[in-house]
């Protein structure tokens, strides 16, 4: 089985999960640089109003590597995706079972950026029962095969993604596509597993 590289994406995108499902071991990506109006400091949720980003709000000040991006918690960003989250969500199915155990890292407030995303991931993956080992890409062995798909899921290709399987979702009356992974298991509970 081919070791597969991603990014660390905050609350990624159903996309992502569907990407690493059948993986024994991702990779973190902790050598890249970051990027601007990734995935990797946002993530897409369905409101009453459609669609809303949610922008984790990284330190300008640390350095350009991914293992370095430290968070700014001065604008009390994290009251407002929380606060967000549950306007979005608390009326679905499953909101009041996963809803601590999703928002536990965001409320720790980690120093870095890769951190918080990590623990994120962690918290899905134990949802969904994906035995999935996670590890940092730097310390992947430069004789191992892998397969780098960071950077396939990003928010200006969505239109080369597939559109994800209809599910019922809390608002709209036509599905939206392409959100995190809350929407899904927020919607669907234990049951977001097989819609991968």
């Amino acid at each position: 089985m081919v070791n597969l590289v991603v990014e660390a994406q905050y609350f990624p995108s159903i996309h992502f999960f569907s990407a690493i499902k059948n993986s024994k071991t991702i990779f973190l990506n902790d050598k890249e640089l970051f990027q601007k109006q990734s995935y990797r400091s946002r993530c897409s949720i369905l409101g009453a109003n459609g669609v809303l980003d949610l922008i984790a709000q990284i330190d300008h000040n640390s350095p350009r590597k991914m293992s370095k991006i430290g968070l700014n918690y001065t604008d009390r960003w994290v009251e407002i995706h929380l606060k967000s989250i549950e306007s979005a969500y608390r009326r679905s199915p499953y909101y009041d079972y996963f809803s601590d155990q999703l928002f536990a890292p965001l409320l720790q407030k980690p120093a870095g950026l890769l951190e918080l995303n990590e623990a994120i991931i962690k918290r899905v993956l134990k949802i969904l029962d994906l035995e999935i080992e996670i590890k940092r890409y730097s310390l992947l062995e430069s004789t191992s095969e892998f397969q780098n798909i960071a950077d396939e899921i990003h928010p200006k290709k969505l239109s080369l993604l597939q559109d994800n399987k209809p599910y019922t979702q809390v608002f709209g009356e036509k599905f939206v596509p392409h959100l995190s992974i809350l929407d899904l298991i927020f919607c669907e509970g234990k049951e977001a597993i097989f819609y991968l």
